[in-house]
C-alpha cells in the first residue's frame, strides 16, 4: 500500500502541476497547452488506475458450494474457486447484495464465442421490491489445447455508474463435445393428480388433455393428442412447468419433450394398452451452466475521463505544430 500511496501522490502531483501550467504559464489558452493537456490527462488516467485497482471489490464470492476445478484467471494463472460463481440456466443465485440468473445463450454459425445473458437484480432490503435490474452479455469460446484440452478464452461486460463499474466475465463453461448422453427414460403410469419422483424432487400432473380430429377441429395436422401439463418440485423449493405431449398422424407416434435444465430432466409423454405413461429421463447432457466472475471498480470513470483529456491535448498539440509549420 506504501507504494500505491506513493504513485497516487505522484499522479496527483503531475495532475495539480499541469493544471497551474495551463493557468499562469499559457495564461488559458488552451491551443497552446497541448503538451500540458496532455500530461494531464496520463496523471489524471493514473489516478484512476490506482484507486479502482487498490479498491477493487469481489462481488462473486461463492456462497453455493458449487466449486468447479481448474479454473484459470484472464492473466492464465489459477484462479480461486471461491471467486468465482456457478450459475444453472434459469436457477436465480445470489450474488453479493445482487440476484444473478444465467438466462440464456446464442450462437452465430460465422462466430465462435458463444454470448451468454445475465440478469442481475436488487432488491430493498426492507420491503423486497425490485430497486434495480440490468442484463450484461459476456461472451467466450474454448479452444483447443495441448493433449486435446480446451483452453477457455473470454471476453467481458460491464455496467457502468457515475462512481464504479460492474466487470464480469466467464470463467468456465462446458464443453459440448465432451458432454455424452448415456441416460434412459425411465416410464410411469399417470393419471391426473398423480405424482412422479425422482432423484431432486417430485413431478405433479396438474392436468391430462385428451384430444382427436373427430371431436377437436382444432388439430388440422394431427389425427389424435396427448397433452400433459406438470409442475417439477425440487427440493430446493424451486418450481418449473412443463408440458410434453404425444402426436399421432396416420397411426404414426411424435413423441413432443420437453425439458427442465435446472433439474436435469427430459420429460415424454407415451400410451400403451393400459394407459398414459410419463418417461423421465435425469440427464446431466441437458444442464446448462456458466462460471462467472465479477468485480466492482470504484470511480474507474477517472481513468476514462483522462483517457479523453490526454487523446484532446494530443489532438491540439498535432494542431498546434500543423498551425506553426503553414
Amino acid at each position: 500500500m506504501g507504494a500505491i500511496h506513493l504513485a497516487i501522490l505522484a499522479s496527483t502531483y503531475a495532475v495539480v502541476a499541469n493544471a497551474m501550467y495551463i493557468w499562469s504559464g499559457t495564461k488559458g489558452r488552451l491551443g497552446q497547452a497541448g503538451a500540458s493537456i496532455t500530461h494531464l490527462g496520463f496523471g489524471l488516467m493514473l489516478v484512476g488506475i490506482l484507486i479502482s485497482s487498490s479498491k477493487k471489490e469481489v462481488i462473486s464470492i461463492n456462497r453455493t458450494g458449487i466449486m468447479i476445478p481448474g479454473l484459470k484467471d484472464p492473466k492464465g494463472r489459477d484462479d480461486s474457486g471461491m471467486e468465482n460463481v456457478t450459475l444453472i440456466q434459469g436457477v436465480p443465485t445470489p450474488m453479493g447484495k445482487y440476484t444473478v440468473t444465467y438466462v440464456a445463450d446464442s450462437t452465430h454459425p460465422r462466430d465462435e464465442k458463444q454470448y451468454f445473458k445475465v440478469n442481475y437484480e436488487r432488491k430493498d432490503e426492507i420491503s423486497g421490491k425490485v430497486v434495480e435490474e440490468f442484463n450484461l452479455y459476456p461472451n467466450a469460446f474454448l479452444m483447443k489445447a495441448e493433449e486435446g484440452r480446451s483452453a477457455l478464452s473470454a471476453n467481458p461486460d460491464s455496467r457502468h455508474y457515475w462512481n464504479k463499474d460492474i466487470f464480469t466475465f466467464v470463467t468456465s463453461m462446458p464443453d459440448p463435445e465432451s458432454i455424452k448422453d448415456t441416460a434412459t427414460f425411465r416410464n410411469h403410469p399417470i393419471q391426473q393428480g398423480d405424482t412422479v419422483f425422482y432423484s431432486n424432487g417430485y413431478i405433479v400432473i396438474d392436468q391430462l388433455i385428451v384430444a382427436n380430429k373427430e371431436t377437436n377441429k382444432d388439430l388440422p395436422l394431427v389425427d389424435s393428442a396427448w397433452l400433459a401439463d406438470v409442475t417439477v418440485y425440487s427440493n430446493e423449493g424451486m418450481s418449473y412447468k412443463a408440458q410434453p405431449a404425444l402426436f399421432s398422424k396416420d397411426n404414426r407416434p411424435m413423441a413432443k419433450r420437453d425439458t427442465v435444465i435446472s433439474q436435469s430432466l427430459v420429460l415424454e409423454v407415451n400410451k400403451d394398452h393400459q394407459g398414459l405413461n410419463i418417461g423421465v429421463k435425469e440427464s446431466n447432457a441437458i444442464m446448462k451452466y456458466i462460471t462467472l466472475k465479477a468485480f466492482q471498480f470504484p470511480f474507474i470513470n477517472i481513468l476514462w475521463l483522462g483517457i479523453i483529456i490526454m487523446s484532446s491535448g494530443f489532438l491540439i498539440s498535432m494542431i498546434h505544430r500543423f498551425k506553426k509549420s503553414m
